[in-house]
């Protein structure tokens, strides 16, 4: 990004200064951003910028080209190296189009409209959807967070299993509630397992979503995180290919 700024490039970067364990980090860089000719936005002060994505804009002969990239986690290479997560690299307009009046919202400190993509109370209402959706005999999902604690998608989670969904939970660290009917475990591995996803299998054609986002009530509020769905086919076969291998896992969980 300094090296872009340098070359002559347009750079903008979010920094959220209020990250845990890494405030002074976060600082540091900033300002080394700054000094490199980057402007920096520092975040919004009634809310917590949790969201991690990248826009690239380049000019082509043949026109205008945008790139997005959307994951599940930072930016930061000792994650990189000790996390596994889920990373996607699209092109396709709607996508960028979301991304881009995220950013632009970021950047006049407003609260983004999104339809696509989900952020705030909007993660929550899809995901509630979404599962009670699935609340019957053939209904499936496969759920995988840190943390899941958020009370009313535990509540739905609850009546879709008791009316007979197979409801699969990959939750590594804090589960609040459980029920006979639920299956859920945690990995445990070589790499801390750090990804958010969410697939449903919605009559036969699943619909897989990644997020930033755990699902805790505090993620839903005062916080812009961002869900967002995977819309090609080998790409959602790829993430479903790992979500339901992990389900099927009977060496390496609890």
């Amino acid at each position: 990004l300094m090296n872009a700024a340098r070359n002559g490039k347009q750079v903008t970067v979010v920094v959220e200064l209020r990250a845990r364990f890494d405030e002074a980090n976060n600082i540091q860089w900033a300002r080394a951003l700054e000094d490199a000719g980057v402007h920096v936005v520092y975040g919004l002060v009634s809310y917590k910028i949790h969201s991690k994505t990248c826009l690239i804009v380049r000019r082509d002969p043949d026109g205008i080209r945008r790139y997005v990239h959307l994951g599940t986690g930072n930016y930061n290479p000792t994650n990189g190296h000790h996390y596994t997560d889920f990373s996607l690299f699209t092109a396709r307009k709607e996508v960028v189009a979301e991304v881009r009046a995220f950013f632009q919202a970021m950047a006049e400190e407003k609260t983004p409209r999104l339809g696509l993509l989900r952020t705030g109370e909007g993660i929550r209402r899809l995901l509630l959807e979404a599962v009670l959706h699935e609340a019957h005999p053939k209904g499936r999902l496969i759920l995988k967070f840190n943390h899941l604690t958020d009370p009313e998608l535990l509540e739905a989670l609850v009546y879709a299993a008791s009316r007979g969904a197979r409801v699969d939970l990959l939750v590594r660290s804090t589960l609040t509630r459980l029920h006979p009917a639920i299956r859920a475990k945690s990995l445990v591995g070589r790499f801390l397992e750090h990804a958010r996803a969410a697939a449903f299998r919605a009559g036969g054609e699943w619909r897989v979503y990644l997020t930033s986002a755990d699902a805790m009530p505090r993620n839903f509020q005062n916080r812009f995180e961002l869900l967002f769905p995977v819309l090609d086919k080998e790409a959602k076969k790829k993430v479903l290919k790992v979500l339901k291998r992990q389900v099927r896992d009977d060496r390496n969980s609890f």
